[in-house]
């Protein structure tokens, strides 16, 4: 659950760019902000954009994921939607 965790957070917080500055402001490490940057590189970027803007999958940008909070994040996460988004850490990939 620590890689939901951390993509939560990048989501949430984290933009390109910005990896590492935000690293310290959110009390994560700027190793932890990079894994999770690389996870999402790896397993979101494909349907939600390199930049978060969406694409098969809908925007994941600062201003609509506050919204959601942490919590409902990692459930989204963790058990994916209806409308496609991959079960990650209940098919135990994460």
């Amino acid at each position: 659950m620590k890689v939901i965790k951390k993509i939560s957070i990048g989501l949430v917080f984290a933009g390109f760019c910005t990896v590492f500055s935000v690293a310290s402001d959110i009390g994560v490490s700027e190793a932890d902000m990079k894994k999770g940057a690389d996870i999402y590189f790896d397993r979101c970027a494909g349907c939600h954009g390199m930049l978060r803007k969406g694409a098969l999958g809908p925007s994941l940008l600062p201003d609509k994921m506050k919204g959601f909070g942490t919590e409902t994040l990692k459930s989204i996460l963790w058990n994916g939607t209806s409308g496609g988004m991959p079960d990650w850490g209940a098919s135990g990939e994460m």
